[in-house]
């Protein structure tokens, strides 16, 4: 969901992690599912 959310914004990984203020990397994980990020994140 995320991935198509940032996509059809036309925002890369880095882009939405400098914008939500969290790492391109932490972005990474939570596209394939391997975290769930907190309410405070979203």
């Amino acid at each position: 969901i995320l991935m198509n959310a940032r996509k059809n914004a036309h925002l890369t990984q880095a882009q939405l992690a400098e914008r939500v203020g969290v790492d391109k990397g932490y972005i990474s994980r939570v596209e394939r599912g391997l975290i769930v990020p907190t309410i405070g994140t979203l």
